[in-house]
């Protein structure tokens, strides 16, 4: 799954548009670059949401 296909899966669990959900990133930006910054959002938001299974 791609940046994009989480970000579409994500704002729907939201109740979000993916626009506004760029809009809520891009206003907590810490860095420059958006691109790095939504990249960042989806690898934390997998990682709290599913966090790995151990045995």
């Amino acid at each position: 799954m791609n940046s994009r296909d989480c970000l579409d899966e994500i704002a729907a669990v939201k109740g979000l548009s993916i626009r506004v959900l760029i809009a809520q990133i891009d206003a907590r930006r810490t860095s420059s670059n958006l691109s790095s910054e939504i990249r960042a959002f989806v690898l934390d938001h997998n990682r709290t949401e599913h966090p790995p299974q151990r045995d």
